[in-house]
C-alpha cells in the first residue's frame, strides 16, 4: 500500500470516528484541511496528496466545537471530567488505580497514605492541557526523578482518562526512567496536548462560531501553602496591574499551589473601577429628587422648577444609559458577592472604600465592617480560595449567562486548612453551590467535612490480599452522620482521647458493674474536681448512680 492509498484510507477512518463523535479525529481532519498534506520523493519533488481546504477545515473544527464545547449548555451536557488515575512506581505507589467522580472526589487517610501523592499526579496531567491552551508547544510538570519510586527497575507512569463525550477520550501517559532502567521511558501526551491546541484555535478562531463565546475550563490547584496569605492593605489604583486577558487565568499560580489574593484583591479594585458602583445610589437619589419635584408640581411647563425638572430627567437618563454599559461589571461584583455568601456564615457585603486616597477592600460580616485582611486566618484562607475561583472563571468565560456555571477541575488539598469546624461542614457544599460544573478533587483529616459527604464521592487507600494497594469507598454511610461516627467508623480513631480523666471515667463505669458502689464514689469527686458539677460526662455519671441505686432498691425488696 502506498502513502497515496495509507492516507486516504486513514481519512475516511477518521471521518467514521468524527462522525461517531470523536473530537480527536475531527481535530486531525481540521489539521489535514488546514494545512494539506503532502510528500517528499525520492527525486526530491513534493507532491501533493491532499489539498489544503478552508471550507473543510472549518467544518470539522466545528465538529470540534459541537462535541467539545456546547455553549448553549453549561450544564456537563457532553461533559469534561476525569474518569480514572492510573499509578505505576509513582512515590510510594508500586500500583494505584483510582476511579473518579465527576463532580466530587474526597481523598482521606493518614499522614503519608498517599493523598497527596494521588492529587499531584493530577496536577501533572491537567498542566499539559492549560500550558498549550495558552501556547504551542506548552511545557507542563513533568514526572521528576524524585517522584520514581524506589524500588522501580523500569520506570513512574501516570495514566489518566479524561472524559469529553461518549466517543471522546483524552488519554495519556506521562513516563519517568528509573535509575536502574536502561532504555527512555516515552510520555504519551499528545492528546493533551491536542486538546490544549484545540481551545486554543477554537478561542481564536475566525470562523462563523465567533472566539470570545468559547467556554474555556478552569485548571486550579490549591496545596497547604495556600495559608500563606501575602498582600497590601490598600493599594494606589494608579498602580493597579492585574491582567483581565482570558488566559490569563492559566498563569503560574493556578496551578502552584498558593491562591492569589493579592491578585483577587487588586481585580475586584479594577472591576470595581468600571463598574462605577456608587451609579446605583446616584440614581436612587435621582429618582427622589424626581419624585419630590412630581409631587411640587414641576412637571407641569408653567411651573417655576419645570427647567430644574427637566435637567433632572436628563441627567436620570444619563445615569441609567451608564448604568447599562456597566452592568456586565456589576454582575461580575454580584457573582463574587454571591459565592462569598455561599460559604461565609453572617456575610454581608464587600466593597471598595477610597476615603483615604488608597483603595482597600472592606468586608462586612455580621455587624462588623472591617479591611478584608483583618479577617480571622480562617476567613482569609476560605475568602482567598473561592474569590481566587470565582475571579479566574469570570476572567476566562465572562460572555457567559452566568460565568459560574463554566467547567474544568479544581485540586484542593487539605479542605478544611485553618477553618472552625462549623464552617468545616459547609465548605464542600458551597463550593459544589457556587460552581457546580466543577469537578472538585480534594482531600480531608475532617471527620466534619465527611459528614456532608455521601460515601460514594469517598475515597480511601486499603490493601487487598495480594497486598496490593487500592483505593475504595468506604461502606459505611457518612453523609448526615455525627462526626464521632465518622472519626471511629471511618477514620479509626476515637471520638474520646487516650487521656487519664477518659480512662477514670471507663473505671467509673467498670467499678459500679463490678458493685463497688463506694470506690465509684470516691472515683466520681475526682472526676466533678475536673470535669465540674454540671458537666455532661458528670450528670451521665450521676445518672448510672441513680440507675444503680434503683435496682440495689428493687434487688432488697424481692
Amino acid at each position: 500500500m502506498n502513502r497515496n492509498e495509507r492516507v486516504n484510507k486513514e481519512m475516511l477512518t477518521l471521518e467514521r470516528r468524527s462522525k461517531k463523535g470523536d473530537v480527536f479525529s475531527a481535530f486531525k481532519l481540521y489539521k489535514y484541511y488546514e494545512n494539506g498534506i503532502v510528500e517528499r520523493l525520492d527525486n526530491g519533488e513534493i507532491k501533493q496528496i491532499i489539498a489544503a481546504d478552508e471550507d473543510k477545515a472549518n467544518f470539522y473544527l466545528g465538529v470540534c466545537h459541537d462535541i467539545v464545547i456546547d455553549n448553549s449548555d453549561c450544564d456537563r451536557k457532553n461533559g469534561f471530567y476525569f474518569k480514572r488515575l492510573f499509578l505505576t512506581d509513582f512515590r510510594k505507589f508500586k500500583s494505584l488505580h483510582v476511579k473518579l467522580d465527576k463532580s466530587l472526589t474526597v481523598f482521606i487517610g493518614d499522614n503519608g497514605s498517599g493523598k497527596t501523592t494521588v492529587i499531584d499526579a493530577l496536577v501533572k496531567v491537567i498542566s499539559y492541557i492549560a500550558s498549550n491552551i495558552v501556547r504551542k508547544n506548552g511545557k507542563g510538570k513533568q514526572i521528576s526523578e524524585y517522584d520514581v519510586n524506589s524500588d522501580s527497575e523500569r520506570f513512574a507512569e501516570i495514566k489518566s482518562q479524561l472524559y469529553l463525550s461518549p466517543h471522546s477520550l483524552c488519554e495519556a501517559a506521562l513516563r519517568k526512567s528509573s535509575k536502574i532502567y536502561a532504555e527512555h521511558a516515552f510520555s504519551h501526551i499528545e492528546s493533551l496536548e491536542e486538546l490544549g491546541e484545540l481551545y486554543r484555535i477554537l478561542s481564536s478562531s475566525r470562523n462563523d462560531r465567533g472566539n470570545e463565546n468559547i467556554t474555556l475550563p478552569v485548571f486550579l490547584y490549591y496545596s497547604v501553602d495556600r495559608n500563606n496569605i501575602k498582600t497590601n492593605r490598600t493599594f494606589d489604583e494608579g498602580s493597579i496591574s492585574v491582567s483581565t486577558e482570558r488566559f490569563s487565568s492559566y498563569d503560574k499560580k493556578a496551578l502552584d499551589g498558593a491562591s492569589d489574593f493579592s491578585g483577587f484583591l487588586e481585580w475586584f479594585i479594577l472591576i470595581d473601577n468600571l463598574a462605577d458602583s456608587n451609579l446605583k445610589s446616584s440614581i436612587e437619589a435621582s429618582d427622589k429628587r424626581i419624585s419630590s419635584l412630581k409631587n411640587a408640581g414641576a412637571c407641569e411647563k408653567e411651573h417655576d422648577l419645570y427647567g430644574l425638572y427637566i435637567n433632572e430627567l436628563a441627567e436620570h437618563q444619563k445615569l441609567s444609559q451608564s448604568l447599562e454599559n456597566k452592568k456586565v461589571y456589576l454582575r461580575k461584583i454580584d457573582l463574587i458577592k454571591s459565592v462569598i455568601k455561599n460559604a461565609i456564615p453572617g456575610f454581608k457585603d464587600i466593597y471598595v472604600d477610597k476615603k483615604t486616597g488608597r483603595a482597600e477592600v472592606m468586608i462586612a460580616i455580621d455587624d462588623e465592617r472591617i479591611n478584608i485582611t483583618q479577617t480571622s486566618q480562617g476567613q482569609q484562607v476560605l475568602v482567598s480560595l473561592i474569590t481566587d475561583i470565582a475571579r479566574r472563571i469570570l476572567t476566562l468565560n465572562p460572555n457567559l449567562d452566568n460565568p459560574l456555571d463554566s467547567y474544568g477541575i479544581v485540586v484542593i488539598d487539605e479542605i478544611e486548612l485553618h477553618l472552625h469546624p462549623k464552617w468545616q461542614q459547609n465548605v464542600v457544599n458551597a463550593l459544589l453551590k457556587s460552581f457546580k460544573n466543577v469537578q472538585f478533587v480534594i482531600t480531608t483529616h475532617s471527620p466534619q467535612v465527611l459528614s456532608t459527604i455521601d460515601k460514594k464521592n469517598i475515597r480511601m487507600f486499603v490493601k487487598n490480599d495480594q497486598g496490593e494497594m487500592r483505593s475504595v469507598s468506604p461502606t459505611f454511610q457518612t453523609k448526615g452522620v455525627k462526626s464521632a461516627d465518622v472519626m471511629a467508623r471511618i477514620m479509626g480513631a476515637d471520638s474520646i482521647p487516650d487521656v487519664k480523666e477518659a480512662r477514670d471515667v471507663d473505671e467509673f463505669s467498670q467499678l459500679l458493674s463490678e458493685g463497688k458502689k463506694d470506690d465509684a464514689l470516691s472515683l466520681l469527686d475526682e472526676l466533678k474536681l475536673h470535669f465540674g458539677e454540671e458537666h455532661p460526662v458528670i450528670l451521665d455519671c450521676e445518672n448510672s448512680i441513680k440507675i444503680y441505686e434503683l435496682k440495689e432498691r428493687i434487688r432488697n425488696k424481692g
